[in-house]
């Protein structure tokens, strides 16, 4: 029986429109593949080819070549046409064949390329902040996989899992070492004065789009990023502190963290900062 996608969802495989993928493909079968997720603003992918640069580090790390990212970058182009507001998911397979964890010889990638209506978001969450909590659900550490968005994401699922109260938008993550990593879906920040520090992601972790353009702006903005290991402890001695925590993303920009697992946490005013000139990059906020 043929499927089809809901109406506020357009999607292509291989160029085509359609809701399935082949059983044999291999992100079907192993997750092999990985994913980009872009916000559509005004008729074009923001930072379009920040992620197709990510997407192609991914791809070397996995060792998926054939992707002509010149038909890839016109598809996002056509589906990111006339619209005002909304997320594309582009997500590469290395493909169909190949039984077992072996990889074929030869084998082209799938290509699928999915946009959305824009989410649902907290009012105000940019401005004055939302609850957050600390996960059960530790984050394994590889080396290879570090920094790249590749399709195996039950840490995340489960992570995710842990709560149900609406409210509480986000979840921070930590690795088997007890290091602070990232969000579920976000990289996070903590701000002390004119210093933003954000955990070290040499053995997991997503470098995020964000992420990296908020260590450009800190340049702008004369304020220091240092990358470094905040564990537990180290996170909750910041916090007693007085310094501020943020998350960072592809959809929600910047939003402060006005609360900790039941902890007030305050936003430094160059927290504000840091989000007006993001905003002031993306076209939005």
């Amino acid at each position: 029986m043929a499927s089809t996608a809901p109406a506020d969802i357009l999607v292509l495989v291989d160029g085509e429109p359609a809701t399935q993928v082949s059983v044999f493909d291999r992100a079907f079968q192993y997750g092999d593949g990985l994913f980009e997720t872009l916000a559509i603003h005004a008729g074009r992918p923001v930072w379009a080819d920040a992620h197709l640069q990510r997407l192609t580090l991914g791809m070397t790390r996995l060792g998926i070549s054939g992707l002509d990212m010149a038909v890839v970058r016109a598809e996002m182009a056509q589906l990111a046409a006339g619209v005002e507001h909304a997320v594309l998911k582009l997500v590469v397979t290395r493909g169909q064949g190949g039984r077992g964890y072996r990889t074929p010889g030869a084998v082209c990638p799938t290509r699928v390329l999915l946009r959305y209506a824009w989410p649902r978001q907290p009012a105000h969450a940019a401005e004055t902040g939302v609850r957050v909590r600390c996960c059960d659900t530790l984050l394994s550490r590889n080396a290879r996989l570090a920094g790249i968005k590749h399709l195996n994401r039950l840490e995340q699922v489960l992570a995710r899992r842990e709560w149900s109260d609406d409210e509480v938008v986000e979840g921070l993550m930590f690795d088997e070492k007890d290091l602070l990593i990232e969000g579920v879906s976000s990289n996070v920040f903590l701000q002390t004065g004119e210093k933003i520090l954000t955990p070290r992601l040499d053995h997991c972790g997503v470098h995020g789009i964000v992420r990296q353009k908020i260590a450009e702006i800190a340049t702008i903005l004369s304020m220091q990023l240092i990358e470094k290991d905040i564990d537990r402890g180290q996170l909750q001695a910041l916090l007693d502190d007085g310094a501020g925590l943020f998350l960072t993303n592809s959809l929600i920009g910047l939003w402060p963290v006005r609360e900790l697992d039941g902890q007030p946490v305050p936003i430094p005013e160059p927290v504000h900062r840091l989000r007006d000139v993001l905003a002031q990059q993306r076209g939005f906020r």
